[in-house]
């Protein structure tokens, strides 16, 4: 919407200066947001989805396409056939190829945004995809098409929160129907009176929108700072079970060695924790264990890389690499540290996707193996290789034994049980639809062997060594308290604050375990 508003004032400042002026303007203006899509949907995804800097060249590209329109600069009629096909091709090939795995907007938005621009400039009557344009149909769904738009995301959010598990394609469907025939009522009773002019006072039009603009915002304003209402209060207090934690490098937030951050500074440092968001998700808990004994340590951890020199993810190339090859050398020469904590996601670097429970919690991540370890020194094909995870697993094993030939003590924690579904935001949809649980949420303890069963064989193979102390959470969290089960609640509280990441709760029983174990 800030486009609409900024787009024509931006046309009255350099209109006067010429056709030329205005195309440059909008193509420079064009190719800086692109590059502000390619580079945000990498750095800040979500900032780069939803703000106009990011998205406004989608938008530009219509403009280009009114202006070959208005200057019938469309030569090439013999084209249009193909680049009408073309154009449709590129839009079906977003619709049926893209998932949730897909970075969006960046490169990926290229196909539906080139391909609607095609359509736009060269879908004459002449042409076939012209002619199917024109089916009665597909031009009444034109007319209540941004009726949809607006309708589909209420509804669809909506049921999202309602339902307890994602919404079957029988129930998108119904959604769908629903949002067509409330389309239909807004374009035949809203907006077709509205276009008429003689029953439409602008006046009243402005001042109706002002009122009802205020009202809206000082609901939401209300909405959103009221978070003791009861439909809000039990997901708050899950989401807020796990602190912030800007120690943890990223690719927006690159944390060396020497930056890295102790935690209960002051107290003797011989510890450091080195590991992914799983490591990340137990410092706070661990600062609190390690305090009972005096203890200091190190945070070295980093979103999405094993702490594993020698190995690389398939989308980060370079990063994971510099930071963990950074990290090894500084241990070495570190004799403060006696102790290093391996924590890490394990599975997810083997088998290149997220965790499927078999029991409704699935993570859509990992598209195309891009979450996959590989070794530093091959290409990505690598990935296609049955020898690889044998590979992977060696280079790990080497890097736990170059550490104690260190002389360091390996403190090396087993995989986090995974939950696969959102912990707190189900148990959240529980409460709001007045869910009564008999048993604690939990999954099957033998999915979780079956997908950690290599890695464990490696650690089994380790645990000999004098200078290796092995933590077994999965003993704690999917044995002692129900049998053969991974409880992701107990006690009617959460452990996780997603479908991973143990909650402050859940960490604290892992690290007491660690710090009982040292």
């Amino acid at each position: 919407e800030q486009y609409y508003l900024l787009y024509p004032l931006i046309l009255m400042m350099v209109w006067s200066r010429g056709f030329r002026a205005v195309l440059l303007t909008i193509g420079t203006m064009l190719c800086l947001s692109f590059l502000a899509s390619v580079w945000g949907t990498n750095h800040f995804p979500d900032a780069t989805f939803y703000l106009l800097p990011m998205r406004a060249w989608e938008l530009f590209v219509g403009g280009f396409c009114a202006f070959v329109l208005l200057r019938k600069a469309n030569k090439l009629q013999s084209w249009n056939q193909l680049t009408a096909v073309c154009g449709l091709l590129l839009i079906l090939l977003s619709v049926f190829w893209f998932d949730d795995a897909t970075p969006f907007p960046g490169l990926a938005a290229l196909l539906p945004t080139l391909g609607t621009a095609a359509i736009i400039v060269s879908a004459t009557p002449a042409t076939f995809v012209g002619r199917a344009l024109r089916f009665s149909p597909i031009v009444a769904l034109g007319l209540i098409s941004y009726s949809a738009y607006l309708w589909h995301q209420p509804l669809f959010a909506f049921a999202r929160i309602r339902l307890l598990q994602v919404p079957t394609p029988w129930q998108f469907l119904l959604l769908s129907v629903m949002t067509l025939a409330l389309a239909w009522l807004s374009w035949r009773f809203i907006e077709t009176p509205f276009r008429n002019r003689t029953k439409i006072v602008t006046n009243t039009v402005i001042r109706s929108a002002l009122i009802a603009a205020t009202v809206l915002l000082a609901l939401g304003i209300t909405l959103d700072t009221r978070t003791e209402l009861p439909f809000r209060a039990e997901f708050i207090q899950l989401e807020s079970t796990l602190s912030d934690n800007d120690c943890q490098g990223s690719r927006i937030n690159y944390v060396s060695p020497e930056q890295a951050c102790i935690h209960n500074a002051g107290l003797p440092l011989s510890v450091a924790l080195w590991g992914d968001s799983h490591a990340m998700a137990l410092t706070t808990a661990l600062s609190t264990s390690l305090a009972t004994v005096n203890t200091a340590f190190t945070e070295f951890t980093y979103q999405g890389c094993p702490p594993v020199p020698g190995l690389r993810r398939i989308d980060r190339p370079d990063e994971c690499a510099r930071f963990n090859g950074e990290v090894l050398d500084y241990l070495l020469v570190n004799s403060q540290i006696r102790s290093v904590i391996l924590v890490a996601r394990w599975p997810l670097y083997l088998e290149g996707s997220g965790f499927d429970n078999r029991e409704g919690g699935s993570e859509s991540m990992g598209r195309n193996n891009t979450l996959m370890a590989l070794p530093l020194d091959v290409s990505d094909a690598y990935a296609e290789n049955p020898e690889r995870v044998a590979v992977v697993l060696a280079i790990i094993r080497a890097n736990i034994i170059a550490l104690m030939d260190a002389g360091k003590q390996v403190i090396l924690v087993d995989p986090i049980p995974e939950a696969g579904w959102h912990v707190s935001a189900l148990l959240a949809r529980e409460q709001l639809n007045d869910v009564v649980r008999i048993a604690p949420l939990s999954t099957s303890f033998a999915v979780y062997q079956e997908r950690n069963q290599l890695i464990l064989e490696l650690f089994d193979s380790l645990s000999a060594e004098t200078d290796l102390i092995r933590i077994r959470p999965q003993e704690l969290l999917c044995q002692s308290l129900l049998p053969q089960r991974c409880v992701n609640q107990w006690n009617g509280e959460a452990l996780y604050i997603d479908s991973n990441h143990l909650n402050q709760k859940g960490a604290m029983m892992v690290t007491e375990l660690i710090v009982s174990s040292m």
